[in-house]
C-alpha cells in the first residue's frame, strides 16, 4: 500500500498535536507571555493612560514630533509603517513592539491553522528586528504543517542555534528529518531532546518509529511501550506496537493494543481492519467476521469484503463468502485469488461446474498463477477427469517447482489411479524438498507414504506418463 498503518498512525499523532497535548506550542506561548509582559511599558495600551497618551500625542504632533505623536495616537503599529515609508525617523523604538504583536498574530493563526498567514506574520516580525528562537521555532512549526521541509529544517536549527536548550525545536526537527528519510539524524535529535526532556511520551513515539522505519522492531516496541508507561491513553503508541506486534506475528499482543485503541478511539476503522487482519491469521474467523461486519456497515473497503468473504470461506459459511467475492469481483480490483476464493466456496456447495469457471478465468487472469491449476486439478480429480487433472499438477510443479506439499499431492493422486512408479518418485522428491526447508517431520512422512507405495501392488496403469 501507498498509504500504510505506519504512516496512518504517523499522521494521527500529528492531527491530535494540536488538539489534545499541544506540547509543541507550550514552550512558543510561554516565552511570548513572558516577552509581552516583559515590554508592558513599550505596548502603552492600559486603560487609564490611553487619555493622557491622546493629548500628549496630538500635543507631540503640534510641536512637530510627528513620530512620537502618530504613535501616541494610532498606535505603534501604524506609526512604524508611517516612519518606515517616510524613511526619515529611526523606528526601532517601535519596531520591538510592533514585532510582538505580528508573533502573538502568528500564534493564533496556527491555532486555527492558517499556516501560510502565521508564516507571513512571523516574517513581518523578524523583518521588525525579532531575533529569538521562538519566532523562528513558530515559522518552523508553519512551514512543516505545510511540509515545506526545506524551510521547516532550516527555521529549526536556526532556532536551537539561537537557543540550545530549546528542547522542543530539536524534538520537531527530528520529525523533520524522519519526513525526509534522515533517520540517523532524526535519531540523534529524539536522542536530544529525551536527555533534556524524558517525560514527554510523543518522544519516545517517534524514537519508535524511527526504529521501526530502521527494522529494528525491538527497540520500536521498547519505545512505544515507554510512550504507553508515560501516558496509558495514548493512541498512535497502541497502533505502532501493535503493528510492530503484528510483523513479529505475536497476533494476541497485536490484538490487546488494537482493542486498546478502539476502546479510546471508538470510530477507528483502521484498528479494527489491522485487528480483524489479527484475528483472521489467529484461525479466529468468527471475530474476524463480526470487525469486518462493523467495517462493511460503514465506508467498507474491497479488502473488508475480501477477508469477511475468505472468513466466511473457513467457518463453511459458502453462501456467505460466495456473495462477498462477488462484492470484490464486481470491482477493478479483482484478482485471480478472489476467482480462487469463490470456486472454492463454490466447490463447497457443490456447485462443480461454477467452480471450474472460476478455476479457468483465475488462470485466464494470471496463467502463472498455480494455486489456480492446483485446485482445479483437485476438482477434476474428484470428477474422474484424471488425465487434465494430472496435467494440472503438473504445471503447478512447473510454475513453483520447490513446493514439496505440491509433489506430495500429485504423489497421492497418481498412487490412486495406479501410477506408482511416479508416484514414488512424487514421494521421494518430496521429502528431499522438506529436508532442505528444514522440516525433518514432514520429510519422514514424505517417505512413509514411498515405503507404503512401494510394498503396495503393481497396477496395470503403473506405466501412465506423468508429462
Amino acid at each position: 500500500m501507498s498509504y500504510d498503518d505506519r504512516d496512518y498512525w504517523r499522521d494521527y499523532d500529528r492531527r491530535q498535536d494540536y488538539y489534545r497535548e499541544q506540547d509543541r506550542t507550550r514552550d512558543f506561548n510561554l516565552e511570548l507571555d513572558r516577552q509581552w509582559e516583559n515590554n508592558q511599558e513599550d505596548l502603552k495600551y492600559e486603560t487609564e493612560k490611553r487619555k493622557l497618551e491622546l493629548e500628549e500625542g496630538i500635543k507631540a504632533m503640534r510641536e512637530g514630533n510627528t513620530a512620537w505623536g502618530i504613535s501616541k495616537v494610532a498606535g505603534p503599529d501604524f506609526a512604524v509603517r508611517y516612519l518606515q515609508n517616510l524613511k526619515t525617523v529611526d523606528s526601532r523604538p517601535y519596531a520591538y513592539t510592533t514585532a510582538l504583536e505580528y508573533a502573538n498574530r502568528a500564534r493564533k493563526k496556527m491555532a486555527q491553522q492558517n499556516y501560510s498567514g502565521a508564516i507571513r506574520d512571523c516574517n513581518e516580525a523578524i523583518q521588525l528586528g525579532m531575533e529569538n528562537a521562538s519566532i523562528y521555532y513558530q515559522r518552523g512549526l508553519a512551514f512543516h504543517e505545510q511540509e515545506m521541509y526545506e524551510n521547516a529544517m532550516a527555521d529549526y536549527t536556526k532556532a536551537i542555534q539561537l537557543d540550545s536548550s530549546f528542547a522542543m525545536a530539536k524534538l520537531e526537527r527530528g520529525i523533520c528529518r524522519l519526513e525526509m528519510k534522515n533517520t540517523a539524524g532524526a535519531l540523534d535529535d529524539f536522542n536530544a531532546f529525551i536527555s533534556i526532556k524524558p517525560e514527554l511520551p510523543r518522544a519516545y513515539f517517534w524514537r519508535g518509529l524511527a526504529f521501526y522505519d530502521l527494522g529494528e522492531l525491538e527497540g520500536a516496541e521498547k519505545n512505544f511501550g515507554t510512550a504507553l508507561q508515560l501516558d496509558n491513553t495514548y493512541a498512535p503508541a497502541f497502533g505502532m506496537r501493535a503493528l510492530v506486534h503484528k510483523r513479529l506475528g505475536h497476533y494476541k499482543e497485536a490484538i490487546n493494543d488494537l482493542t486498546e485503541e478502539i476502546r479510546l478511539n471508538p470510530k477507528s476503522t483502521k484498528a479494527y481492519r489491522s485487528r480483524a487482519y489479527c484475528y483472521f491469521s489467529m484461525g479466529d474467523y468468527g471475530k474476524a467476521v463480526a470487525d469486518n461486519d462493523y467495517l462493511i456497515s460503514g465506508c467498507p473497503t474491497v479488502e473488508d469484503y475480501r477477508l469477511r468473504a475468505w472468513s466466511h470461506f473457513h467457518l463453511g459459511n459458502y453462501h456467505q463468502a460466495i456473495q462477498d467475492f462477488e462484492q470484490v469481483i464486481a470491482t477493478s480490483a479483482v484478482s485471480p485469488g478472489d476467482l480462487i476464493g469463490r470456486g472454492r466456496a463454490r466447490q463447497g456447495k457443490g456447485d462443480y461446474p461454477g467452480a471450474l469457471q472460476d478455476f479457468s478465468q483465475a488462470i485466464q487472469k494470471n496463467s502463472n498463477h498455480p494455486s489456480a491449476y492446483h485446485f482445479r486439478g483437485l476438482l477434476r480429480f474428484n470428477l474422474g477427469q484424471f488425465s487434465e487433472a494430472i496435467a494440472d499438477l503438473d504445471q503447478d510443479i512447473h510454475i513453483n517447482p520447490n513446493l514439496p506439499s505440491a509433489y506430495l499431492i500429485r504423489g497421492e493422486k497418481l498412487q490412486k489411479i495406479g501410477n506408482k512408479t511416479s508416484a514414488m518418485q512424487d514421494f521421494q522428491k518430496a521429502a528431499s524438498l522438506f529436508r532442505e526447508q528444514k522440516m525433518p517431520e514432514k520429510a519422514v512422512e514424505a517417505m512413509k507414504r514411498w515405503t507404503a507405495t512401494l510394498m503396495s501392488p503393481l497396477s496395470p496403469n503403473d506405466r501412465l506418463p506423468t508429462g
